[in-house]
């Protein structure tokens, strides 16, 4: 105590504490104010983090920004190096980036088994680290790998009683069956989104409610596209009549990863040319 007041790296982390509730819940738990104060006092690999907070509560913009402000990894410091890998995965997975996805998996990998905790006053668990190592391997195009930590994942947030990452790690698995589409996987996926879309309900997740009814009626066709955040984005690129490299600037990601963005989006509408998701994405607006 200094002062009868609570230091402050004290009040930092219970802070940060209800920014990970809030952004789970959308409770308002925190001020505008208190969030932009921690912000701008937690260390850099922190970052991330809020990046997922923003992310949940819809500012894509902010969340990309601190996603690529993070600092390099192997400057984290041990005790918060889980935790920094599982925000920097989420992340890599909502602005589709496989090359960090690919580096984020490899360090995950050796931890597979424990659990990604972080906090100094308060302690905040984030579940599994199968669950990241799940997104992460999703991302870089390993379907089966991810289903199969996924499940795991799931297995363990339920034993360790962690219902809201068991909950989590269900969507994801939904998610990456809906995308793989094999036999049995969209019927999974929507058994999923049903359970978890309940859980998530009788946990007050409202962000996860909604991603899980979103999905649902993907897979249900009420959104026959299928597709994801970061495809319609670019699609509403191509429908302003901008290139590749122009697209890749813009977004800051690989020119490669903006074509394979267009691939699959042509591939899911069922078009043949830049045209025609031109036209769909003017007729979406």
């Amino acid at each position: 105590m200094i002062e009868g007041r609570t230091h402050d790296s004290l009040v930092g982390s219970s802070v940060f504490a209800l920014i990970v509730i809030d952004g789970l819940t959308e409770s308002d738990l925190v001020s505008a104010e208190q969030f932009e104060e921690n912000e701008r006092s937690v260390p850099g690999f922190l970052v991330p983090a809020h990046g997922v907070h923003w992310a949940q509560r819809g500012d894509i913009e902010r969340a990309r920004r601190l996603f690529r402000s993070a600092p390099d990894i192997d400057t984290v410091p041990p005790p918060t190096l889980l935790t920094t890998l599982a925000t920097r995965s989420e992340l890599a997975a909502m602005f589709d980036d496989p090359e960090v996805a690919a580096d984020l998996a490899a360090r995950l990998r050796p931890h597979a088994d424990l659990f990604v905790t972080g906090g100094a006053s308060t302690l905040v668990n984030f579940g599994s680290a199968r669950t990241y190592l799940g997104i992460a391997l999703a991302v870089g195009g390993h379907l089966d790998d991810a289903v199969r930590e996924l499940r795991k994942g799931i297995a363990a947030n339920e034993i360790a009683r962690t219902p809201p990452y068991a909950a989590l790690a269900g969507f994801e698995l939904a998610r990456i069956l809906a995308r793989r589409r094999r036999p049995g996987d969209l019927d999974e996926a929507a058994a999923l989104c049903a359970s978890v879309g309940t859980a998530a309900e009788q946990l007050g997740m409202t962000p996860l409610y909604r991603r899980a009814a979103e999905l649902a009626a993907t897979i249900r066709g009420d959104r026959p596209s299928g597709l994801t955040r970061r495809e319609v984005e670019v699609a509403a690129y191509v429908a302003q009549g901008l290139t590749n490299r122009q697209i890749a600037t813009l977004m800051h990601i690989s020119q490669r990863t903006v074509e394979s963005h267009v691939q699959h989006t042509l591939t899911k509408l069922g078009f043949s040319n830049r045209t025609q998701v031109a036209a769909w994405a003017a007729e979406q607006r």
